[in-house]
């Protein structure tokens, strides 16, 4: 069914200013909803970012941790012990012999309390060290 039409004109009614004044509120809150809908999306999306940033924080500690706790493991056990007390301390073993290399620059030269003894009892066994410049030495280095 189809309204019939009349020719009369519609007559269009002068707003008021209070229908003005609704409107521009109206729109007004909508303008501030969506900023504050915007600023909270941000607000969420850098949350979130550096959420994951955190995970990946506790991610590399907790490797750096399971490390830590490893070596801490090693360095209890006898091997770490008798490792440091030969490189560190130049202890041996009792009956064993340390060969030291002379070539070697900067090789740390020391000799124990026993190799000190035998040194003592037969005298024609030390040799006096030849002393190298620095020169000499870095001459011999750079150029072997």
């Amino acid at each position: 069914m189809a309204l019939p039409i009349s020719n009369s004109k519609i007559r269009l009614m002068p707003r008021s200013a209070a229908s003005h004044i609704k409107y521009l509120l109206l729109s007004l809150l909508v303008v501030v909803a969506i900023i504050n809908l915007t600023r909270t999306s941000f607000e969420i999306l850098n949350s979130s970012k550096r959420l994951e940033d955190l995970k990946d924080d506790i991610q590399s500690l907790e490797n750096k941790k399971t490390s830590l706790e490893s070596d801490i493991e090693y360095k209890k056990s006898d091997e770490y012990v008798e490792e440091q007390a030969r490189n560190a301390l130049n202890m041996k073993k009792p009956n064993e012999k340390v060969y030291v290399n002379p070539n070697q620059l900067g090789a740390k030269t020391t000799n124990t309390d026993a190799e000190n003894k035998e040194d003592f009892k037969n005298p024609a066994a030390v040799q006096p060290q030849k002393s190298n410049s620095n020169l000499s030495k870095w001459v011999a280095l750079i150029f072997k």
